[in-house]
This record gives C-alpha cells, sequence and structure tokens, in this order.
C-alpha cells in the first residue's frame, strides 16, 4: 500500500467525503465510517450493534470493510486499479 492511499470521490451530495479505495483501505473505524456517512460517533456504534452497519472484530477492535460503506451508500465499487 502507498503512503498517501488513493481516494474514490463519490457524486455530489457527500459534504465532500471521500470514500476511501477498498482495495487499498480494506476497513475504516467506526468514528471514521460515522464521518463518510454523515452521522455522529454514536450513531455509528449504535448501528454497528444493530447490525445496520457491516463490523468486523479483531481483538477489541470494530472495524466497518469499506465496501459496506459503499453498499450502503449505493455507490458502485471503482475498478480495480482506479
Amino acid at each position: 500500500m502507498s503512503a498517501k492511499a488513493s481516494i474514490h470521490t463519490p457524486p455530489d451530495g457527500y459534504g465532500g467525503r471521500s470514500l476511501p479505495d477498498p482495495y487499498e483501505t480494506p476497513t475504516v473505524t467506526v468514528p471514521r465510517a460515522a464521518v463518510l456517512l454523515g452521522i455522529s460517533r454514536t450513531a455509528a456504534y449504535a448501528g454497528a450493534n444493530r447490525g445496520e452497519i457491516p463490523t468486523l472484530r479483531v481483538g477489541q477492535r470494530l472495524l466497518v470493510p469499506t465496501v459496506g460503506l459503499y453498499r450502503i451508500l449505493g455507490h458502485p465499487l471503482p475498478s480495480k486499479g482506479d
């Protein structure tokens, strides 16, 4: 992975937030997912606990698959290598 991960810019309406390239950044933290989704950190953890936001638990860390964010937002995945 490069020192600076490439970023995929979604269409207007995301408040300038950019989704990370899922091939370079396969997961993000729940607080980062909250920013990308435009919700509070508390709402993101609550959504994760209810299963509304997909998560992976690694030890004590709770991570959100980047692909899951694309699906939640109804945004197509970028082609590999874009």
